[in-house]
């Protein structure tokens, strides 16, 4: 039964679900020359777009997009067009204001609009889609894009069900080893690193910060980890630098930065 569930996934992942994309834009860098240099990487939880007081502003999260200036930036808890964000396209007002290229994959309606997650780019997206996770207290996705041969993950686990957790692992992992191509994945798994969880990644791919040092939240004052940046297969990456980025106000979790090198 779980074959012919990873097998009904697999065929999902590669046919897509309900996204929501802009024609994307060539790019500010060079496709070809993705994994011939460093690659910066950000992960961020954006609570909807509401900083600490409950208030949405995305003002804030551009600024730290565009101090940070990473190539790839994986969001979760996008809303677009929702009642209570104002009816704003969150992924889109980001992307245009950061001059990147964005798809955002909706999870679930929510609110008159779109609740979900996604991948934004300094460079031009090839083909985007979306992975159905295993649910649990309520439904959760993966978007993702290729930009010339990497392929980039943002995801949001459930953070109630066990066993939804640990399906969503094995659902990624699956995925991942069958496209056979390089990949980063990164998100909010909703787990601790010593969890099986995330252990589930320990053999294949390189978890960045894999003791777990590298507290996310709560934002205002951190005390464990919970979100993530990976990438595959494991003995083709290093780890140049990672950082819990000091924005204790942005949202409830911190952003996370990784700046990866391709060394296959």
């Amino acid at each position: 039964m779980k074959n012919f569930k990873f097998l009904f996934l697999i065929i999902l992942f590669a046919s897509g679900c309900l996204s929501i994309s802009p024609e994307f834009k060539d790019g500010d860098k060079d496709v070809a020359s993705i994994l011939h240099q460093p690659i910066k990487v950000m992960t961020f939880n954006i609570r909807a777009g509401r900083t600490d007081n409950g208030n949405v502003d995305v003002i804030p999260i551009i600024k730290v997009i565009a101090a940070v200036n990473p190539d790839y930036v994986m969001l979760q808890e996008v809303d677009v067009n929702t009642l209570r964000s104002g009816g704003i396209d969150i992924a889109s007002k980001i992307a245009n204001a950061t001059n990147m290229n964005v798809h955002f994959s909706e999870a679930m309606k929510y609110d008159n609009g779109s609740y979900g997650n996604a991948v934004l780019s300094k460079f031009k997206v090839d083909s985007h889609g979306d992975i159905t996770l295993p649910e649990g207290r309520e439904p959760r996705n993966a978007a993702w894009i290729k930009t010339g041969r990497l392929t980039t993950y943002s995801a949001h686990f459930d953070a109630w069900i066990k066993a939804a957790q640990v399906e969503s692992s094995e659902t990624i992992i699956s995925i991942i080893e069958t496209s056979d191509m390089p990949a980063i994945f990164a998100g909010d798994l909703n787990a601790l690193p010593t969890s099986d969880v995330v252990r589930a990644f320990w053999e294949r791919f390189l978890v960045v910060d894999i003791k777990g040092k590298d507290l996310t939240f709560p934002a205002v004052s951190p005390n464990r980890k919970i979100d993530y940046i990976m990438a595959f297969p494991k003995d083709s990456w290093k780890v140049e630098e990672a950082s819990v980025l000091d924005y204790p106000y942005v949202s409830d979790h911190r952003p996370y930065l990784a700046i990866l090198r391709y060394i296959d």
